[in-house]
């Protein structure tokens, strides 16, 4: 699943393999161009709040749908492999 590509509104390109989610790009990522930062939808929304801090454009929409998906998480809808 794909939360956000390279673009005119966005440093960073943010997918999930199923099993985590990755972050890559922008100014805030010092690790290595793919950081695994979490299993959970929360952690990487959490980590593109600090991207935007650091000056990296990060879509609105990239954030609403981890939240979401954490909301649904909450409520044992969705699967937290």
């Amino acid at each position: 699943m794909i939360y956000a590509r390279f673009g005119a509104d966005s440093d960073v390109y943010v997918f999930s393999d199923g099993e985590s989610i990755y972050c890559y790009g922008g100014n805030h990522d010092k690790q290595g161009p793919y950081e695994v930062l979490a299993k959970n939808p929360a952690r990487m929304a959490g980590h593109l709040v600090s991207h935007r801090a650091a000056g990296d454009k990060v879509p609105e929409s990239a954030i609403e749908r981890l939240s979401r998906e954490t909301a649904e998480q909450a409520k044992g809808s969705i699967s937290t492999k």
